[in-house]
């Protein structure tokens, strides 16, 4: 704005002179004032047609506390440079809908793109998705502006929660292996032929089955399929999203439910104990399971669990659970609720409500 009036009072001051001396030059200076005024508006036009602006992440999952990148690519297609580009951006915190507006601007020479990059930090695990809400293109003396046409789709980034090593003391019962499972070792080979582990080069002694036919053709090498080895989870982690209706769902409270959850996974991982998370769905009314043989896994299974939504009925997931899947001898039941109540097989084995999770999850002793 500032700009517009100090052009504009020029433009009058040559008017005044070019009305008041007797010379031609203030007319021919007020022309071209004029001129140089609709080039300006014509150019950030035309400038507008030629940018594109687009939104990525470079990394769609991230750690709290860990500064996230998002990057505004901007690309000018003419053979002029920009001056200037202005681009809002929004974030919003998908747990409850919190909007945090931002605003950036670079310039662009001809035939070239350049990214922008903002950096956030999230406070809590969750679910952030960024949308960019409009681009706008200035002339060389930010007189005029024009819209640059943006693609409002937003962008998701997880933000996963922090894993705490929990002591687990797993017994020689709980660790076993079973020869018909509903998921699949991805580190050790079994005899399952219903699912392929890996292939390997042809040795004494296989079995004219195992060949890989189709591969072994087109690598030209006699390559054998190795099976999978079926597990059977034998430790059940049940995500209990109970709330009553006195109770308020906070993001604090999710943080914290996901953060249990997602560290006692990744002690068993560590212990090489099968285990798998059950949870009630409350938007597609059903019961969810996740097994977990990976830390990958587990990023995957938070993504899920954010989405899965508190309910005020009781629900018997144990019962629930047992209806459609068998539970092993040497299976047990560990359970976590929005209280970040720990039970085993019904009994509390920990309550870490208002405690500092952070302090007290590395010191838990639980035994399975």
């Amino acid at each position: 704005m500032k700009n517009k009036v100090v052009y504009l009072s020029a433009v009058l001051l040559t008017l005044l002179i070019a009305i008041v001396s007797p010379y031609d030059f203030p007319v021919f200076l007020l022309a071209f004032e004029l001129v140089f005024l609709v080039g300006l508006l014509l150019f950030s036009l035309f400038m507008s047609k030629k940018v594109k602006v687009s939104l990525q992440l470079p990394a769609p999952t991230v750690s709290k506390q860990e500064p996230a990148s998002v990057e505004v690519k901007i690309e000018n297609r003419s053979r002029l440079p920009i001056a200037n580009v202005a681009v809002g951006l929004s974030y919003i915190d998908d747990f409850d809908g919190t909007t945090i507006s931002e605003r950036t601007s670079g310039m662009v020479n001809s035939k070239s793109t350049v990214v922008l990059r903002m950096k956030i930090t999230a406070r809590y695990a969750g679910k952030i998705s960024f949308r960019l809400d409009q681009a706008r293109i200035y002339d060389y003396m930010k007189l005029f502006k024009w819209y640059v046409p943006v693609q409002k789709d937003t962008v998701q980034m997880l933000v996963v929660p922090d894993l705490y090593q929990v002591h687990m003391d797993v017994g020689n019962m709980t660790m076993r292996f079973r020869e018909d499972g509903d998921f699949h070792s991805h580190e050790r080979n079994g005899d399952d032929s219903s699912e392929v582990f890996d292939t390997r080069l042809f040795r004494e002694g296989d079995t004219l089955q195992r060949i890989h036919w189709k591969l072994s053709a087109k690598t030209e090498e006699l390559l054998v399929r190795e099976f999978s080895m079926p597990v059977e989870n034998t430790v059940i982690l049940l995500a209990d999203f109970y709330l009553p209706k006195e109770r308020e769902w906070t993001h604090m409270q999710m943080d914290g439910m996901l953060t249990v959850i997602a560290s006692i996974s990744y002690s068993l991982l560590v212990q090489e104990c099968p285990h798998e998370i059950v949870w009630y769905a409350a938007a597609s009314e059903e019961l969810n399971r996740f097994s977990i043989t990976s830390e990958e896994d587990i990023y995957e299974l938070a993504g899920q669990l954010i989405d899965a939504g508190v309910y005020e009925k009781q629900i018997d997931l144990e019962e629930i659970y047992t209806e459609s899947y068998s539970l092993g001898a040497g299976s047990r039941v560990l359970a976590v609720d929005t209280g970040w109540n720990l039970r085993m097989e019904g009994e509390m084995v920990a309550s870490l409500s208002n405690k500092e999770i952070d302090k007290v999850l590395p010191e838990l002793l639980i035994g399975i």
